[in-house]
Parts: C-alpha cells; sequence; structure tokens
C-alpha cells in the first residue's frame, strides 16, 4: 500500500505523517499489510521493536507513554491495549508463545470482579477492557496450552448472557451508557467471541433491528461522516450474526453497499482513510481549514493527535478492514487474510 510507504520508519509506521511512531502505530501498519496480503519489509526490525517494549509481567508499554487520568482512557485502559494489539502483530509476524504472566495470579474471584466493573461504567469504554481479557485469556489456552483457563471462558458467556438487555441485544444500562449507538459500539467487541467460541448469540434479531436504525442515507453510523470505530462495529455485528441467521439479510446488504459507496468514494489515492469522512465534496482537502486543523487524540494520548479528517493508520485499518467484511458478507469474497485469534481482523 503506498500510504504505509509514507509513514514507515526504520522499524516501524507512524500513526501519520503529522504523528509519531508507537508501538500501536506501528501494529495497525503491521495488520493492515497482512489484511491486505502485503509483504511487511524489515521485519526482523519491527518484531525487535515491538519486543523492545515487553516488561517483567509480560505487558507492552510504549516508551514514550505518560501516564494520564482520563476518567476512561487511563493506563488500566491504555496498557492493556498496547499489549492486545502489540501481541496481535507479533502473531502476524510469527512470533507466538508470549508468555503472559500478569494472568498468573488471575482467579475466578478477580474474573468476576473485573465482570462486575464492566457493568458499572460506560460500557463502549469497559467492553473494551473485556475484549482485551478475553483475548489474553484466548491466547493463554492456545498458544501457552494452559487448559486451567477453559472455565473462564464459560464464567464469561454465562455472566453476559445474564445481563444481556432483552431489549436490544446489548450490554450497559442507561444510567452509564445512555446511548444506543454506544451500547452497540460495546457489544461489537463482543460477539466475535460468540463467533470464535460457537456460542449462540442470544437475542440476535433485536441486535440487528437496532443496527439497521443506525445507518445514516450515505451508508455510514450515526452520523454523514460515520467514524473508523463506529463504522466497522456495526459491520462487525452484522457480520457475526449473520453467520447465526438470515434474518432481514437483504436489508443489511442494501446498507453495507451503501456504506461501501460511501467508503470507497473517501479512499484517497494512495488507498489510505481518514478518521472521519468529511461531507463536503470537491478540492475540501486542499482549501478548507477545518480539514487540518480538527484533530483528535487515539485514546486520548497527545503523543498520538493527528487529523481528523486526514489520513492515518487506524482509519486506513479499520476501514480496509470493513471493506474486506463487507465483501465476505455480500459477496463471500475471501481476498484477504485473517487473524488467528479473535481480534482486529479476525474475519
Amino acid at each position: 500500500m503506498d500510504y504505509f510507504n509514507k509513514i514507515k520508519t526504520e522499524n516501524g509506521f507512524k500513526f501519520s505523517e503529522y504523528s509519531n511512531q508507537t508501538i500501536l502505530s506501528t501494529s495497525f501498519g503491521v495488520l493492515t499489510k497482512q489484511l491486505l496480503q502485503e509483504d511487511i519489509e524489515n521485519k526482523e526490525k519491527i518484531i525487535q521493536y515491538l519486543l523492545g517494549s515487553r516488561n517483567n509481567e509480560g505487558y507492552f508499554i510504549d516508551s514514550n507513554y505518560k501516564y494520564h487520568s482520563h476518567p476512561e482512557h487511563n493506563s488500566s485502559y491504555v496498557i492493556p491495549q498496547f499489549t492486545f494489539f502489540t501481541l496481535s502483530a507479533l502473531d502476524v509476524l510469527g512470533v507466538k508463545n508470549m508468555k503472559i504472566d500478569f494472568l498468573n495470579d488471575f482467579n475466578e474471584e478477580k474474573l468476576l470482579d473485573e465482570l462486575n466493573k464492566s457493568m458499572e461504567k460506560n460500557f463502549w469504554a469497559t467492553s473494551n477492557q473485556l475484549m482485551f481479557l478475553m483475548y489474553f485469556i484466548t491466547y493463554r489456552m492456545k498458544y501457552l496450552k494452559d487448559d486451567s483457563f477453559e472455565s473462564y471462558i464459560d464464567i464469561i458467556f454465562n455472566y453476559l448472557n445474564q445481563n444481556q438487555n432483552l431489549e436490544n441485544g446489548f450490554w450497559g444500562d442507561d444510567k452509564t451508557t445512555k446511548s444506543i449507538y454506544a451500547k452497540a459500539y460495546g457489544a461489537a467487541h463482543i460477539y466475535l467471541f460468540y463467533d470464535y467460541y460457537k456460542r449462540e448469540i442470544p437475542n440476535i434479531n433485536k441486535i440487528i433491528d437496532h443496527c439497521l436504525l443506525m445507518h445514516c442515507n450515505n451508508g455510514l453510523i450515526q452520523t454523514v461522516e460515520g467514524g473508523a470505530c463506529e463504522d466497522y462495529d456495526i459491520v462487525e455485528i452484522y457480520f457475526r450474526c449473520l453467520k447465526q441467521t438470515d434474518y432481514r439479510k437483504e436489508e443489511i446488504f442494501n446498507k453495507l453497499r451503501l456504506m461501501r459507496k460511501t467508503l470507497l468514494n473517501d479512499m484517497r489515492r494512495d488507498h489510505s482513510f481518514s478518521y472521519k469522512t468529511y461531507s463536503k465534496s470537491g478540492f475540501y482537502k486542499y482549501f478548507d481549514s477545518k480539514v487540518k486543523n480538527q484533530k483528535y487524540k487515539y485514546s486520548s494520548w497527545d503523543y498520538m493527535e493527528t487529523p481528523v479528517y486526514l489520513s492515518d493508520a487506524w482509519g486506513t485499518f479499520f476501514k480496509h478492514l470493513a471493506l474486506k467484511m463487507i465483501g465476505n458478507i455480500i459477496e463471500n469474497d475471501t481476498d484477504y487474510n485473517s487473524s488467528n485469534l479473535p481480534s482486529w481482523g479476525y474475519i
């Protein structure tokens, strides 16, 4: 991909042309190239760079990360995220069997505590942490052959089923997760594990009913500008649900065709994407000051700040992932590489 040639470094990738290199942005680059079946240059240097961020417990922590007290994107959220994406990238690069020692003293009491915490706050945020935990448990079971964690999988699914909202199939109550969109975005982090472990998704028709109401007239989600996470999350939900039902299938296909058309029209010449799709047409990239001046910080981290309407590694990864998944849903297209474990990129 031409875009990643613009942001590549000696041992990784920057978050964008306007931002910095991190283990997250490097992982996004690796995962995108894996998805698109492209060669990854400087593979050994990237591996060493990523491994260099690992601490004695098995967490991966970017050397430029400074702890901050964001109510949701704090260190207890960011550090597992570093680890989640870095393990996923290393898996793609052929490095497996990494010890996850921070789970050594994990037990059922701690698991239930984590599950209860996930329901007490905004589920869009806490579902990420639950996704990270489920990935770590799965990794340890598959690559480290640790059968002692198998019972935790049943506990998690039983808990999720008991706490699922029967009206919409999502999680999070109206006090902590007020928006139906936030509930859906959080749920998207969970259904892939139902798929991986071949568990039935309860209340599946309700899930589809609510998701179909979330599209704008251009197919994107919530607003006409959509968002790399927001658009993908709903595609992700459809993908998992359609493996278990044909309910409103043609309506889903029509919404996804519209989304795909909008995304493809917004793709840059170097095949990159921005986080948001700018709603104006024409030469806005060159003449509208809003394009460069409006920025976002990935995980509220200053070091990964970049213009929201200009290309970055995250927007590029997630929107290509959405397009590949849409192609698989509608045409059964398998022109991609899938991740091995239930993480972003597991198709």
